[in-house]
């Protein structure tokens, strides 16, 4: 699976660098997003920074980090001394996040002051969760298709509406885990 992440970045790479008429932009976000495999499908929330490149009116490189958190109390059975000792009922708060880093393209439909587009990155993506001062965590190789519309402001100030689902795997020799997390996130990119 990382092969496949690691072929797709070099190529957009090489896209990127053979543009001449590029613009580099940085964007920042708020961002708020429900991943299907927690119970009840709680909201995260947490914020999106990167980096975007104009390769040209219509094309455009993405390079993101995102992060999402959520701090909530909850309830486990443990043995606190091995398997010899009883089990008890523990109430601890826990933090979890999820953060895909992920690379990919946008293709924008209009080249007006409104400027709707569709775009598909692929990248790792961590989860984890501190319990009692110590972190789990998880990586999996994520795809995100999302869709979007930026409105000028100014000629490289742009207001961003993105609304994305991030389709995670992966597979061990045992089992294979695969979840979904449908985020929203509200921006602002300036092109340099």
């Amino acid at each position: 699976m990382m092969r496949y992440a690691i072929t797709t970045i070099t190529l957009l790479l090489l896209c990127i660098t053979s543009q001449s008429n590029a613009q580099l932009g940085i964007k920042a976000s708020i961002v708020t997003g429900s991943p299907n495999y927690l119970p009840g499908y709680v909201t995260h929330i947490g914020f999106n920074t990167g980096l975007n490149y104009k390769l040209n009116d219509r094309w455009r490189a993405d390079l993101s980090l995102e992060m999402l958190f959520r701090k909530e109390k909850i309830t486990y059975l443990s043995s606190s001394q091995g398997s010899q000792a009883p089990i008890k009922l523990y109430m601890n708060n826990s933090l979890t996040f999820i953060s895909p880093v992920t690379m990919g393209v946008d293709y924008r439909f209009l080249k007006d002051k409104i400027r709707p587009f569709i775009g598909l990155n692929t990248g790792v993506l961590s989860t984890g969760i501190k319990i009692n001062g110590e972190w789990y965590n998880s990586y999996y190789f994520a795809i995100q298709p999302k869709i979007g519309v930026d409105i000028a402001l100014k000629e490289n100030i742009l207001l961003d509406f993105t609304m994305k689902q991030t389709f995670a795997t992966k597979r061990n020799l045992t089992k294979h885990f695969s979840y979904q997390t449908i985020a929203m996130q509200l921006g602002l990119q300036y092109y340099f």
